[in-house]
């Protein structure tokens, strides 16, 4: 069965699809373990971030229903434990 070939991003040349780099001038392949790489990179930052922003806004409600703080109408309210 012969080899699938495909052209060089930089050169042109026909290398392997099974070739980690090109043997003409030596550019690396992307190869599909490297994206699959990215998107999990990725999902894991969103999650974090996520995680980040719930966190900083739990403490903040969290610190302002400790304190008490709020306004009704206007007129300033605070209460102290």
């Amino acid at each position: 069965m012969p080899e699938t070939l495909v052209a060089c991003k930089s050169c042109e040349n026909p290398i392997s699809k099974k070739a980690s780099a090109c043997p003409s001038c030596g550019r690396r392949r992307r190869g599909e373990g490297t994206v699959a790489l990215q998107i999990i990179v990725l999902l894991v930052l969103i999650a974090l971030l996520v995680w980040f922003f719930i966190e900083v806004f739990a403490n903040v409600a969290q610190s302002q229903s400790v304190t008490g703080l709020g306004t009704l109408a206007g007129v300033s309210i605070s209460a102290t434990l």
